[in-house]
């Protein structure tokens, strides 16, 4: 087996082990990187800088979407972060739905923790 195979299988989201590689390798990130990085990046919105143009071929649909406003993903980055580090205040001002989104990882890894424990269990 290649190693981008299995790259794409470590990050395939379709097994319990894939699920916790992802999101935990997020949120380590999240926790190791200074905020400065985050903060002073020339691009404010990852998805618009890179993300969603990687699959538009090079154009932003939210763009013209969204126009003079921010999409509902702007600032989750750095709200992320800031929730990471204990600064709920600071991480709801920049993205309201960022608490919702903290509990939602939260969960997705700690269903599959169960998941996993309970298969080696069997």
């Amino acid at each position: 087996m290649g190693i981008l195979k299995k790259f794409l299988n470590l990050i395939d989201l379709s097994r319990p082990q894939s699920v916790l590689f992802v999101l935990g390798s997020g949120l380590f990130i999240f926790a190791i990187v200074p905020f400065d990085w985050i903060n002073n990046s020339p691009y404010n919105c990852l998805w618009k800088a890179y993300i969603i143009p990687f699959f538009f071929k090079g154009h932003c649909p939210t763009t013209g979407l969204f126009m003079d406003c921010n999409c509902p993903g702007c600032g989750m980055t750095r709200a992320l972060w800031q929730i990471l580090h204990g600064n709920f205040n600071e991480a709801f001002s920049l993205n309201h739905l960022s608490p919702l989104v903290f509990v939602l990882i939260i969960s997705l890894l700690s269903i599959n923790i169960y998941k996993l424990l309970r298969r080696e269990k069997l």
